[in-house]
């Protein structure tokens, strides 16, 4: 254990030569040495200074060591953000032309329905003559067809 010497009497003196009354330069060097004396036990030496140094050393080298591989887990997780950004471009991609696809087929269809508008027309239309021949108008027309042969004939 590690002790220190401390010369009371010239403490004293020291104290009484700087105008401090003899008592209680008496009693503040005693008082200072035995504070002192209590207190020498929990100094450290200098082998145990360098064992403390020594071992906070080792500790910041371990820390170093996780931040190290904390940032090498960082650049993986980095890496395979970027493969997914990439493919969830290639994705948005394919999607921006199954959508331009599904206008083209809109487009169609609504040419188709525009069609079948015409077409259904049309029947209606000649349903219409149909109904007209059958409601009698059929010798009327028998009688003119005579008379249209002879006009392009």
């Amino acid at each position: 254990m590690p002790s220190i010497a401390i010369d009371t009497l010239r403490f004293a003196e020291g104290l009484k030569a700087a105008g401090t009354p003899a008592p209680q330069a008496d009693a503040t060097a005693r008082l200072f040495a035995e504070a002192l004396a209590g207190s020498v036990g929990e100094l450290a030496t200098q082998a145990q200074l360098r064992e403390g140094f020594a071992a906070c050393e080792r500790a910041a080298d371990a820390m170093r060591n996780r931040l190290d591989a904390v940032e090498h887990r960082v650049d993986a997780v980095e890496h395979r953000l970027d493969a997914v950004e990439h493919r969830l471009d290639a994705v948005e991609h394919r999607l921006d032309a199954v959508e331009h696809r599904l206008d083209a087929v809109e487009h169609r269809l609504d040419a188709v329905e525009r069609e079948l508008s015409r077409c259904v027309l049309a029947l209606h239309g000649q349903a219409r003559d149909l109904a007209w021949l059958k409601g009698g108008n059929m010798l009327v027309l028998a009688s003119l067809l005579p008379l249209l042969f002879k006009a392009f004939a």
